[in-house]
């Protein structure tokens, strides 16, 4: 159990998801994200003992310590990647599908580059500025032959299929030409609408995440750190956040699962 060290840090944490209770699961999974990606770097920079790595409040305690790794990663990039994706979703319910085509695109191009910051830097050794060249690269070329150069690996078929058809998708309503037809035929934006619905958007809008799934697999088998990393991130979170269950906070006096689990019998 870690130690309540930070009591107005918690109290505020209630307070909070008390009155914005929506925001708490984007917030949960930034918070992960920047936790895990402290954790990596103590661990690649060997300032972490792995024999104490299991005690989660030493771990937390380095943590604290080393806030300054904030400035070594990227910043803000779980809220961009919550914000282009809440805002596609949003365009697709009010039939804007061109906009949400648009930005499921931009969510794809940004997690994509994110996974190649990491792994050149974190895997590869390459410096930050020949990292920077690499992901500058078309987004083809990052799917592909640089994909297998870095990893050794190849992306699924099905989900380099799916993706080629939403850039294709992009390119199209981005670059549209509207061209007059007889009223008998269907234009080409009709037909645009069409390729859309027969990909399905829910399984567009699922495009993103579905990436970071598979990028995630390839990044902890070839970075162990990042494994080991967010393991501790999910367990430290378990025990700050879900801990605190704020749907049944009462008189500031959260109760964890396992003790709820314990009163219900």
């Amino acid at each position: 159990m870690i130690q309540d060290t930070d009591s107005d840090f918690n109290e505020f944490l209630d307070k909070y998801f008390s009155e914005n209770p929506e925001d708490l699961e984007t917030w949960h999974k930034g918070i992960e994200e920047i936790i895990a990606g402290i954790i990596a770097r103590l661990f690649l920079s060997q300032k972490i003992d792995e024999a104490r790595a299991d005690d989660l409040n030493y771990v937390w305690i380095l943590i604290l310590k080393n806030l300054d790794l904030l400035k070594t990663m990227p910043a803000q990039r779980a809220q961009f990647d919550h914000d282009f994706l809440a805002s596609a979703k949003e365009a697709a319910q009010s039939r804007r599908i061109p906009v949400a085509i648009v930005l499921v695109a931009t969510t794809i191009e940004h997690r994509l580059n994110i996974f190649y910051q990491d792994i050149l830097e974190d895997y590869s050794g390459l410096l930050s500025g020949a990292a920077t060249e690499a992901i500058r690269s078309s987004t083809s070329a990052k799917l592909g032959w640089i994909f297998q150069l870095t990893t050794g690996k190849k992306l699924s078929k099905q989900i380099l299929n799916q993706i080629k058809q939403v850039f294709d998708l992009r390119n199209a309503f981005v670059h549209f030409k509207a061209i007059s037809v007889p009223l008998d035929e269907k234009d080409k934006y009709e037909e645009l609408l069409e390729k859309v619905n027969d990909i399905g958007m829910d399984n567009i809008l699922d495009l993103p995440d579905k990436l970071e799934r598979e990028l995630s697999t390839i990044v902890h088998n070839l970075v162990p750190a990042y494994r080991k990393a967010y393991e501790l991130a999910k367990m430290i979170m378990n025990e700050k956040i879900n801990g605190r269950d704020i749907s049944r906070i009462k008189n500031n006096n959260p109760t964890s699962p396992t003790q709820q689990a314990k009163e219900s019998h």
